[in-house]
């Protein structure tokens, strides 16, 4: 399965549809676009393993440069198109890229670049309208030849971390041994069995390709020759919208689109006919509970719920069934067993909060590029991995996160998880999103605060903070709410799901360091 034979049985089929633009690519465009770039990797002399990396946004061109890395072997660094010129010359630098490429609609960020003096690299291209020292994607596809290309071996994407609680680190597995011809195998196998894909379906997604369930589900869509409708930017009626008329069997979203679409006008909502959709994944942050039984309330029983790490090739799943017998839980383990451990490295038994452990039932296959791990409390001595989480098992082996180990607020001598009252808070009509975490307090500790960002045309002020504070008491234990609720225009969320809590949490404590 690859898209050289989806271009041999259906040239002409679709696939990829852009939302807002309505451009496409063919199976033709995107085999003719990946043999010519593919054959300019050639003659530049790229080696199987090599490293290319994308900072572009949502657009037909990251296709095509995908699909000539992966024929001729390469390793495909995605990157995150919100970082600003130094975060991605670290990144580019980092990963060993020899080329980089990107998109004018970044021409401010990128432009500085080629005058950083980034080791190993010597490719600068970007797709559109080009700055200084950066040569035009269009002339080098029309430069390219359309040939077959050459035997190589299957090359492979290398994602960074999200950087939201440090510096990114990149992650990558062993490349198989099978060559591009023989098709992608695990790559894109995992379609059918798990969200029921077939040939003649379409897929949907709205976060950037740069993360890892979008790049993954992606290139399994065009391998098996189905449709990939793409949207540059999530909007939650647009999405909607663009569902409906090209009737999307299936999709990758996260919970905060999820809460966005839940949000919107009654009238809205009850335009969606939800009938063709199959199966819908969801990963990037935990979903709240009435998240979930809302949109399987919506939409059925069609949500597969995906927890893990870009550095982990194992994880959790868990069904909208099994939602509806365990909400909150991330689900089952795949590929691994789940360990959950005091801070002394002690197994705790079911019902215990502790950290998160990953044991491999097979040998790791993802590694950290020049970092053997990712900090020094990553590995269990017994060799587990753990990515920070904490949680428990339920008696049935089912894992209920609770949060991220640095994000514990203590207050009193109690352990306060943030999560719960950000759960307890979305559920609130008049708030769109949420983040919680602890500020010093002289008499506890730590209290914990919430900045709320509130639906459109609620008027936040101290009125609206009371009643949040109060549905939320009336949802969990008072200890567990925030004392305090300030309001922002917007929180600093990815389109990917991630917040960076890190950054509202420093903004806060630098203006209680003022008032002290």
């Amino acid at each position: 399965m690859n898209i050289t034979q989806q271009f041999e049985k259906t040239p002409d089929k679709q696939a990829l549809i852009v939302v807002e633009t309505g451009e496409v690519l063919t199976y033709r465009d995107l085999e003719m676009g990946s043999r010519r770039l593919a054959w300019k990797f050639e003659q530049w002399g790229f080696e199987p393993g090599e490293r290319i990396a994308i900072f572009m946004d949502n657009r037909p061109e990251v296709f095509i440069i995908l699909w000539a890395g992966l024929r001729m072997g390469l390793r495909i660094v995605p990157i995150n198109r919100f970082l600003k010129t130094d975060e991605v010359a670290f990144i580019i630098e980092d990963s060993d890229a020899r080329a980089v490429f990107t998109s004018d609609i970044l021409n401010d960020i990128v432009a500085p670049l080629p005058g950083e003096n980034l080791a190993g690299v010597e490719q600068f291209i970007t797709a559109g309208d080009a700055p200084e020292g950066f040569s035009s994607l269009n002339e080098i596809l029309a430069s390219g030849r359309p040939e077959p290309s050459p035997e190589r071996p299957l090359g492979a994407t290398m994602f960074y971390t999200s950087g939201t609680t440090g510096r990114p680190k990149g992650t990558f597995s062993a490349l198989s041994g099978q060559i591009y011809q023989e098709g992608l195998g695990e790559m894109a196998s995992w379609l059918d069995p798990m969200m029921n894909f077939k040939p003649g379906d379409s897929f949907f997604i709205a976060a950037p390709y740069y993360h890892t369930a979008t790049c993954s589900c992606a290139i399994a869509v065009q391998a098996v020759g189905g449709t990939l409708l793409m949207m540059k930017k999530f909007d939650a009626a647009s999405a909607l919208a663009a569902m409906q008329q090209y009737r999307i069997t299936h999709g990758y979203l996260v919970p905060t689109m999820f809460v966005r679409m839940l949000k919107l006008p009654e009238a809205e909502r009850a335009a969606f006919d939800p009938s063709a959709v199959v199966c819908i994944l969801h990963t990037g942050e935990p979903c709240s509970p009435d998240v979930k039984l809302a949109m399987i309330e919506w939409w059925g029983p069609k949500f597969i719920d995906m927890y893990g790490a870009s550095e982990l090739p194992m994880g959790t799943l868990i069904t909208s069934e099994e939602s509806l017998r365990k909400p909150g839980s991330v689900g089952l383990p795949f590929d691994c067993t789940i360990h959950i451990t005091d801070d002394e490295g002690n197994e705790l038994p079911a019902g215990e909060i502790g950290t998160i452990y990953f044991e491999p039932t097979t040998a790791p296959k993802a590694v950290y590029h020049k970092h053997s791990v990712k900090k020094e409390d990553s590995l269990h001595a017994r060799g587990w991995i753990s990515v920070g989480d904490v949680g428990y098992l339920d008696e049935d082996g089912y894992l209920f996160l609770t949060d991220r180990k640095n994000y514990i607020v203590i207050s009193g001598g109690v352990n306060i998880y943030p999560r719960e009252s950000e759960i307890a808070l979305l559920a609130h009509p008049d708030v769109l999103d949420v983040v919680s975490f602890g500020l010093p307090d002289p008499d506890m500790g730590e209290r914990l605060v919430s900045v709320v960002e509130a639906v459109s045309g609620v008027t936040p002020d101290e009125d609206l903070a009371q009643r949040i504070i109060a549905h939320c008491r009336a949802k969990i234990a008072h200890y567990k709410c925030p004392k305090e609720i300030f309001f922002e225009d917007e929180l600093p969320r990815l389109p990917t799901g991630k917040i960076y809590k890190n950054v509202i949490r420093d903004e806060y404590l630098a203006r209680t360091s003022k008032k002290t």
